[in-house]
């Protein structure tokens, strides 16, 4: 019965650490977002992509659906922005 909590309290550690990293990663990509999305659509389109080099020269492999804009969800899959 010990080794069960043992392996309980180390597999719950694991899933809380993983789910805070994630919440870190999405702060990150929120705010880069909010810094560079200048008509505060949402989104970071080719032109307000200019202010920042890196996202400028992958725009185009972050933007996986091809629509001409950056979302949260496509900056954050990218795991460009880094902490």
């Amino acid at each position: 019965m010990a080794n069960y909590k043992k392996i309980l309290i180390v597999g719950l550690s694991v899933i809380i650490i993983q789910a805070i990293q994630g919440v870190a990663q999405a702060s990150v990509s929120q705010t880069v977002l909010m810094f560079l999305d200048r008509d505060k659509d949402g989104l970071i389109s080719l032109k307000e992509a200019t202010r920042n080099i890196t996202i400028l020269e992958a725009f185009d492999i972050i933007d996986m659906n091809e629509d001409g804009f950056i979302s949260l969800q496509e900056l954050t899959a990218s795991n460009l922005v880094k902490e």
